[in-house]
């Protein structure tokens, strides 16, 4: 993984997006997103828009609250909408409907284990309808499950709307994590969202430097 970081900057550095972007629609999903977390943010739009259809939609679930807001704003209201549909109708494969049809109502474990398996697979937009037929304490508790690479991937995906709620739920340690990967806009709007109790909570639990 680091190689192909490596590989990537310096084509970035080089401006060779056409073979960034022919490396990139073979990667791992979350390698993607963390990718373009990680870069210039024009440049980080302008390789998105040429990925493949068939990733984009779980590449944008990935990419957090202030990524998309900047990638919405340069698209058209045909690309919005055709990524919006992909995340509210996620197309799930044979496989994976005949699960749905064998246990319409599976319990917390097999259901973790269904949407771990989503989460490995790269399937975002998949997993994010899952979580969000979920409330926030199921939510937190699902995560909770994970390491911590896979919960900041996790609650990255969760619309901001509910991010607060989840967040309040979750374990001071994961907290950290979660707020150690968030750019300091991300952050100081979910601390906005959060009740002033919670926020209390948080800031005791934490580090000084996240205090900060």
């Amino acid at each position: 993984m680091e190689e192909m970081m490596e590989k990537l900057k310096k084509l970035l550095s080089d401006s060779k997006i056409d073979e960034i972007v022919k490396i990139l629609n073979e990667s791992e999903t979350v390698d993607i997103a963390n990718f373009l977390l990680g870069i210039d943010e024009n440049k980080a739009i302008l390789i998105f828009k040429s990925l493949s259809s068939d990733i984009s939609a779980d590449v944008y679930a990935c990419l957090g609250s202030e990524m998309q807001s900047k990638i919405s704003s340069k698209m058209t209201k045909t690309e919005n909408e055709e990524i919006r549909e992909s995340l509210e109708h996620p197309v799930f494969t044979e496989q994976e409907n005949d699960k749905s049809d064998e246990d319409e109502d599976p319990g917390h474990s097999e259901l973790f284990s269904q949407m771990e398996d989503l989460l490995d697979n790269g399937k975002f937009a998949q997993l994010r309808k899952e979580l969000l037929d979920l409330n926030e304490v199921d939510i937190a508790e699902f995560i909770l499950t994970l390491d911590d690479e896979e919960s900041v991937v996790v609650f990255r995906i969760l619309p901001k709307e509910i991010s607060a709620d989840v967040f309040a739920y979750l374990d001071s340690d994961i907290q950290t994590k979660i707020a150690l990967a968030m750019t300091d806009t991300e952050l100081y709007k979910l601390i906005n969202e959060l009740f002033i109790d919670d926020t209390v909570d948080f800031l005791e639990e934490v580090p000084a430097n996240v205090v900060s």
